[in-house]
């Protein structure tokens, strides 16, 4: 959940729920509140390098979710290995899904938000092998399709401790735009910060990022120095921390560890645009705190 998301027309302001404006509950967290209330100055562009374009993809923009809306496909490619990104903005708070999946077809899925019917089409469309889903943490604009999807496609469920022990139950809902999520039958991994995992041609490794939630993680590939962050690093912002298990001490210690990646490395977050760790580096004022 992020203070910043672009909308899809007749959905509720995603922007404006994330920093409390518009009637929604304003931000308790005293110090998000001042810095979101001092707009970022303007940021770099992008290294010409990093960009890379939207691909071509079949059907692009008609795959539609319960709700009938139209949802954005982007595709990127990375590196020698050709890691295909398709990024998916599911749900009433346009959540990133993510479509990770290589030359072989294999692919793993991360956050599947909602919309569980287009994900499955574009994982039916290409031909690919599930080999897991990565869950950055369990707040319900991030999970609300795992359940659904892992009853169509079985796979591996990966998740933080933490965030896996309240993830499915009451607390878990905002209606009228979630209910509480389904759980799936297993979550097969409980994962662990300092893990390496190799499933496939991926390999990737689990940082620990609490802050946004107790169990929040990113998930780092080295190969193609490409960073899922979930809600724990955005375009010039970060998730709220005012929400249940949110405590911004922890945020800000976890987006110092993120701040040590390579600067090149392309930040891929649970909303809106991506980055790169110079970028927030150089222009998100919370990595400006120490």
């Amino acid at each position: 959940m992020g203070f910043d998301a672009p909308r899809k027309s007749g959905a509720c302001s995603g922007f404006a729920f994330w920093r409390g404006e518009a009637g929604f509950p304003p931000l308790a967290d005293p110090l998000q509140a001042e810095i979101l209330s001092n707009p970022p100055r303007r940021r770099p562009k992008l290294p010409p390098q990093l960009i890379t374009a939207e691909a071509d993809f079949p059907q692009a923009g008609s795959a539609c979710g319960k709700s009938g809306l139209v949802l954005k496909l982007t595709q990127w490619y990375h590196g020698a290995n050709m890691l295909n990104i398709t990024k998916i903005e599911v749900g009433a708070f346009d959540t990133n899904c993510y479509v990770a999946w290589t030359k072989a077809l294999d692919a793993l899925i991360i956050d599947p938000g909602a919309d569980a019917e287009a994900i499955s089409k574009i994982i039916s469309h290409c031909r690919l092998t599930v080999r897991a889903y990565l869950i950055t943490h369990g707040h319900m604009d991030h999970i609300s399709a795992l359940a659904p999807l892992w009853a169509q496609i079985k796979a591996p469920v990966a998740m933080h401790g933490s965030d896996a022990k309240w993830a499915f139950g009451q607390a878990n809902q905002m209606p009228p735009y979630f209910s509480v999520p389904h759980r799936p039958e297993n979550i097969d991994r409980i994962l662990k910060g300092g893990e390496k995992w190799k499933e496939e041609d991926f390999n990737y490794e689990v940082i620990d990022t609490p802050g946004h939630s107790p169990g929040s993680v990113c998930f780092y590939f080295p190969d193609e120095n490409i960073l899922f962050s979930g809600d724990t690093l955005f375009q010039d912002s970060v998730g709220r921390t005012d929400l249940p298990g949110g405590d911004m001490r922890q945020l800000t210690n976890s987006l110092q560890i993120l701040a040590a990646l390579p600067p090149q490395t392309k930040v891929y977050p649970g909303h809106g645009p991506e980055t790169t760790i110079a970028c927030e580096i150089d222009s998100n004022p919370f990595l400006k705190i120490r």
